[in-house]
């Protein structure tokens, strides 16, 4: 869902990323990727969607409102999370290239950039907009970062690979899941 509640996103294997109003189901938009979408984020003000691609390698950043293309943001592998700050200023996505990648949602600069030891599977900002936990993969871990310089705030353990992740409203405590 956006953040007004009002509309609603889904994609899959038809390659396309389409917005529709919850309640009778018109759609407002129908976005086309170059492979299947595999995740898709809203900025919290509601102007900006972004989605990814599973082998398309790529993060397209679009204004809902008038449906046009933002940023590119390409990946050295299939993008499988993305997600928004909560200032709507960050935008943070990762996959199959190891890596999760925070950028600056106006400019597509590169804030920062997470190393991980296998594919990443999920990413959040915490409610203050300081840190970003992801995890993933086989890997067992996961972990929260300051979304500036890195720095480890926490690393979890998990017998299996780490799937998601979210911080608490207060954003004091951080749960991640997996296999």
């Amino acid at each position: 869902f956006l953040p007004d509640n009002e509309w609603v996103a889904s994609g899959g294997g038809d390659k396309k990323l389409i917005v529709r109003n919850r309640n009778p189901g018109d759609i407002k938009h129908t976005f086309e990727h170059d492979d299947e979408v595999r995740t898709c984020a809203f900025s919290p003000d509601d102007e900006w969607g972004a989605s990814g691609g599973g082998w398309d390698n790529k993060v397209i950043v679009r204004n809902l409102k008038t449906g046009d293309i933002k940023h590119t943001f390409e990946h050295d592998g299939g993008v499988t999370t993305c997600a928004f700050s909560p200032d709507n200023e960050w935008v943070a996505s990762g996959g199959g290239e190891k890596k999760l990648v925070v950028r600056r949602v106006r400019t597509g600069d590169i804030i920062h950039t997470v190393e991980h030891d296998d594919e990443v599977r999920t990413c959040a900002f915490s409610p203050d907009n300081e840190w970003v936990a992801s995890g993933g993969g086989w890997y067992n871990k996961a972990t929260g970062r300051n979304r500036m310089n890195g720095y480890i705030k926490a690393a979890l353990e998990h017998d299996g690979g780490v799937t998601t992740c979210a911080f608490s409203t207060e954003h004091e405590w951080v749960a991640t899941g997996g296999g």
